[in-house]
């Protein structure tokens, strides 16, 4: 079964181009896109193309997105189908290069957007704009990216920008680094938020034994229960249901009960 390929949006069209080239010469229709087998004189023969330059022309349209299939005219054969598309998005398409660098030039990291998504938009861009023979210089490229970022990363740009030997890929391995030391720095205040908030709501003082009914301690450490364990002075039918209780009466005072085996609850 064959993967199908993704549609053609109006954007990256060379890597799109190529993709579908591979396809028709699988499928033996190349030729005939190219016009390097045109339509034959006799009869019989030309029933037989018409049959391939149809199949032809379904595998172009059905790779397009529905925003560009208003350029398959299914009146023209597959040639004159194809050689549209690469006189309005190829590498000599003024109109695509225009658009590709309106966007660079636009680029703005989102708010929601993480660093790794929004390098690998600007390199998507780039990419494209090689692919239409306007190449971006890799100095302009690293202004565009310094360029892009919103104002939490003013140090990080101002740093940057002191670097001006800094290869473009220099400049993208110290900014995703930079996302990564900042997320581990979000993830540790949010556990010492979490772990000091526990701390001040569950204090020794206030937590009562289920078993003596004093403060201080919980049942599961009053060591007089399981003297009286093996005294038999408790049997261990009633131990279980003080226990059930004790959980039962625990669960209506907490919702979320910390780990009291942790250091900070060993009394």
């Amino acid at each position: 079964m064959e993967m199908p390929l993704e549609k053609f949006n109006g954007l990256n069209f060379h890597t799109w181009k190529v993709k579908i080239q591979m396809q028709l010469m699988n499928k033996n229709l190349w030729r005939i896109v190219d016009g390097k087998e045109p339509a034959p004189s006799d009869p019989t023969r030309l029933a037989e193309w018409e049959i391939r330059d149809d199949k032809a022309k379904a595998i172009i349209g059905l790779a397009l997105s529905d925003s560009e299939l208003h350029y398959v005219d299914l009146d023209k054969n597959s040639k004159d189908i194809w050689d549209n598309l690469s006189k309005l998005f190829g590498s000599k398409a003024v109109n695509a290069k225009f658009s590709l660098k309106l966007q660079l030039f636009k680029l703005k990291m989102s708010d929601g957007d993480t660093m790794s998504s929004h390098i690998n938009n600007l390199r998507s861009l780039l990419r494209q704009l090689v692919e239409v023979k306007a190449p971006v210089d890799d100095k302009d490229a690293k202004a565009i990216l310094l360029n892009s970022l919103p104002p939490k990363y003013s140090n990080v740009v101002f740093t940057l920008g002191q670097m001006p030997s800094n290869s473009l890929e220099d400049m993208i391995s110290a900014l995703l680094s930079e996302e990564k030391r900042t997320k581990e720095d979000i993830e540790e205040e949010t556990a010492m938020y979490v772990k000091n908030k526990y701390k001040k709501f569950f204090k020794k003082e206030d937590l009562e034994c289920f078993y003596c009914k004093k403060k201080g301690h919980m049942s599961k450490f009053f060591t007089t229960r399981s003297k009286d364990l093996l005294s038999g002075k408790l049997k261990p039918h009633e131990a279980n249901i003080v226990i059930e209780e004790s959980s039962e009466s625990e669960d209506e005072r907490v919702t979320d009960e910390p780990d009291y085996n942790s250091e900070d609850y060993l009394f």
